[in-house]
């Protein structure tokens, strides 16, 4: 079977097959989704990404592409200092091409793509419904790479559906220190603060002010004017932006397990006061948005929490049903998204590289890994 196919990169005009195989597969789980980029694939492969590489499967007679994955680049910060750094995702197949020899073929062409020494290792994430997956891609059988965890990444999902059970919770989301909408000298705070919360951590992304203003593509669709801070007596000292992409990502709900399918009325009556999931119909989208952005100086973890509880008011009962907010299971910030979270979906992240390939110390342990989930 393996060589009806061949491998190369894909192009613009391959946008429309790309979007199709990502309508078409679904991430298992009690929620089956389809993660899709509409209306442009390629459009949506730039967010937090400086360039990407597609790489395509295609049958060889016809052309069709039948599997992808991405291989990205993007700056970040590894124990301390800037670097390039690689990403991927976007590993689908059809379901004819599943659980044969092109997988470990696609991985020695990705292989030979990683000769041109652009980037010393990959971070990646796979969902912890997708066992398969994980199974697989971790037994280092038919020459693949080293997939080393680096721990469990949770995403919370807020509810913005139902605010009046989190308005009396935690701290006053009123008041002067609270500033919504960044320019100038305050934009260049923020951004001062983002990076050098990254900085204490692992594999977070480094930002400039251009990034934040929207002037370049590394973050479609995001606006300064949905950037909080909070403001103390020695400045700056949080922030977290409120990033909309569904015009351009979309998670479709494919399926439900038996087990949700027979809950789903009591997951309605509890969504109605905002303690359970809210499920879309199956073919519908999750509406979300995604808390982004999210940074603190040491010791102030209650002023991000002050700008989560604004962005929560000033968000809530416009269509969307989440605030999809993120942190590795070692961050002191999961107890604080916990109790304003109706549920969470986790993933495991790894720290991909060939041995015989890898010329640099891996990164330490003894950082906290902090990945921006909304460009996951």
């Amino acid at each position: 079977m393996s060589s009806s196919y061949r491998f190369d990169l894909a192009t613009e005009a391959d946008d429309g097959a790309l979007r199709a195989i990502l309508k078409n597969t679904s991430m298992p789980g009690e929620i089956s989704l389809s993660f899709q980029r509409e209306p442009s694939f390629f459009a949506a492969e730039r967010a937090g990404n400086l360039c990407s590489q597609v790489i395509a499967a295609r049958e060889t007679a016809s052309g069709a592409i039948v599997g992808l994955a991405s291989r990205s680049f993007r700056k970040m910060f590894v124990d301390g200092e800037v670097i390039i750094g690689g990403y991927l995702s976007n590993l689908r197949g059809m379901p004819q091409v599943r659980g044969g020899p092109l997988l470990a073929r696609g991985y020695r062409f990705l292989k030979d793509l990683h000769g041109d020494g652009r980037t010393p290792f990959y971070v990646t994430t796979i969902l912890d419904d997708n066992d398969n997956a994980k199974d697989l891609l971790t037994s280092r059988r038919a020459g693949l790479p080293v997939y080393h965890s680096l721990g469990r990444l949770h995403t919370y999902l807020i509810p913005l559906y139902k605010w009046r059970r989190l308005a009396s919770q935690g701290p006053t989301s009123q008041g002067p220190n609270v500033i919504k909408g960044m320019s100038g000298d305050q934009l260049a705070a923020a951004v001062a603060n983002l990076n050098s919360y990254n900085r204490r951590h692992q594999f977070g992304p480094c930002y400039t002010s251009e990034d934040l203003k929207g002037e370049g593509q590394l973050l479609p669709g995001f606006s300064p004017k949905n950037l909080y801070g909070y403001h103390g007596p020695s400045g700056l000292t949080a922030t977290l932006g409120v990033w909309d992409q569904t015009s351009f990502k979309q998670s479709v709900v494919t399926a439900y397990s038996r087990r949700y399918r027979l809950a789903r009325p009591l997951f309605d009556i509890g969504a109605l006061f905002g303690v359970t999931l809210k499920l879309p119909k199956i073919g519908r989208p999750f509406p979300y948005l995604y808390g982004a952005f999210l940074s603190h100086a040491p010791g102030c973890e209650k002023h991000l929490e002050t700008l989560l509880l604004a962005a929560l008011k000033d968000w809530s009962r416009r269509g969307y049903t989440y605030l999809m907010i993120g942190a590795h299971e070692r961050s002191p910030l999961t107890s604080m998204f916990q109790r304003y979270a109706a549920g969470r979906k986790s993933s495991m992240a790894y720290l991909v590289y060939w041995e015989d390939s890898l010329k640099h110390p891996l990164p330490s342990a003894a950082l906290i890994p902090h990945l921006e989930i909304a460009t996951l």
